[in-house]
């Protein structure tokens, strides 16, 4: 019995002497990635360089403007509504954390783990604006660990507006819409600032898939995700539910894209075409619309004009 005590109090002294040993080697690893974070300085929250297409004939048929030039617009000018439905549907608890939520991560790990596959995200706004700027949207281990990083410099350098302001001002909306400005114009010709509750909750549902959910793609789709926003809003009691009620009852229309088609050549050709360029240069659609590239492509102006036609012309 007393060699039994002795080894138990052996292993307990040892297991004490591991958990001191491991919490000054953890607080030491979060001091040293602090530091770097630090020294690393803030990172740009813009991109100036603009990107050029031209068709078969060496023609400009495009070109993708920097965030400088898309419409940005102070978080003042932004309407609450779109604020909150972003907030209720990506990151409710944005103001409350250092660019990471702890609880999303572990509930995420889980069901990770009970898949075996990275099944499920935990990004916050932050980190969706860090890999958006700076990053692949591969589902790495080493991306990831890159987003955070560029996340932990975010949280450091600048206050929660600022990046609240640059995530909606960068993120995509479909269509070649960047930023809730833009999106604004594409899809309800009007500025931001005058989208009702009903049409901001239809955009802030967007980014999650700007193509699956785009109202314009999948009318359904997008309404059922609209009134998920709508939930989460009244959930979290951004809005009451009279107010949910009467976004739901209310009618949307959306802007008539033809006069935007003969200002353009192609737009959807365009788009197109910044995707695949960034699956051949490995990187995100962003980091191609921005990178002051020169992107020769296979229109031929003439002949999509004929094509746009014939579509007009014999499909009603």
């Amino acid at each position: 019995m007393r060699s039994f005590f002795r080894t138990t109090y052996r292993w307990a002294i040892r297991g004490v002497k591991l958990t001191v040993f491991g919490t000054i080697i953890g607080i030491v690893g979060i001091i040293g990635v602090l530091i770097y974070a630090i020294t690393q300085g803030p990172p740009s929250l813009m991109t100036e360089q603009n990107t050029v297409f031209y068709g078969t004939d060496g023609e400009i048929i495009g070109e993708e403007q920097g965030a400088e030039e898309r419409y940005w617009i102070n978080i003042e000018e932004m309407p609450e509504s779109i604020k909150d439905a972003t907030l209720a549907i990506e990151d409710r608890r944005f103001y409350n954390h250092f660019g990471f939520d702890l609880k999303r991560i572990a509930a995420a790990a889980l069901t990770d783990l009970k898949q075996m596959r990275m099944a499920e995200g935990a990004s916050t706004i932050t980190q969706q604006y860090a890999r958006n700027l700076y990053l692949s949207h591969d589902k790495t281990w080493k991306r990831k660990l890159n987003e955070a990083l560029y996340a932990l410099r975010l949280e450091i350098f600048y206050n929660k507006d600022e990046i609240l302001e640059g995530y909606l001002n960068t993120i995509y909306y479909g269509h070649g819409a960047y930023g809730i400005e833009a999106a604004s114009r594409q899809y309800f010709n009007k500025h931001a600032e005058d989208l009702t509750l009903t049409e901001a909750s239809m955009l802030a549902g967007i980014p999650k898939g700007p193509t699956y959910y785009s109202p314009l793609a999948n009318a359904e789709r997008a309404e059922a995700r609209q009134q998920q926003i709508l939930a989460e809003m009244e959930q979290n009691g951004y809005i009451t539910s009279s107010e949910k009620r009467a976004a739901v009852e209310a009618s949307i229309s959306y802007a008539d894209d033809e006069e935007e088609e003969i200002q353009e050549i192609a737009p959807y050709f365009q788009d197109q075409v910044v995707t695949e360029a960034a699956h051949l240069l490995d990187v995100d659609r962003e980091s191609v619309q921005t990178g002051g590239y020169h992107i020769y492509t296979t229109l031929i102006e003439e002949h999509q004009r004929i094509l746009e036609e014939q579509v007009k012309r014999n499909i009603p």
